[in-house]
């Protein structure tokens, strides 16, 4: 990749360089006004603790700042963080590229950059 591509992303990983980082960025993209709302029934939540587990007083599910989003599941946030931003510096990325990057097998990068390029596509207007 170009030196721009390379530049990139040793900014970015200077401005998320953990996995709490990229919870505490989520955590102010989806609740911005501090106010928590349940994903599953939109009960409001009171926490002190946004970027742990919470559980919903109404519904009784437990629930995180990635349940109900594209981040759910085992993958750490950083990582889907890494390769959106991958996915901004160039505008196809490598498979091999991105297995290097995430560390993680061919078939899960793969369905993760399926999972981004199919939202990009929604979002193309």
């Amino acid at each position: 990749m170009d030196k721009h591509f390379i530049n990139g992303m040793t900014y970015f990983k200077s401005k998320f360089p953990d996995e709490e980082t990229c919870r505490q960025h989520l955590v102010g993209r989806r609740w911005p006004t501090g106010v928590v709302t349940c994903p599953y029934c939109g009960q409001s939540v009171t926490a002190e603790n946004l970027t742990g587990d919470l559980e919903c007083p109404l519904c009784g599910k437990k629930f995180d700042v990635t349940s109900r989003t594209m981040y759910e599941g085992d993958i750490p946030l950083r990582k889907w963080y890494i390769l959106q931003y991958m996915y901004i510096l160039a505008e196809t990325v490598p498979l091999d590229m991105v297995v290097a990057e995430l560390e993680l097998p061919a078939e899960t990068s793969a369905k993760m950059c399926e999972k981004i390029s199919s939202i990009v596509r929604e979002l193309d207007f």
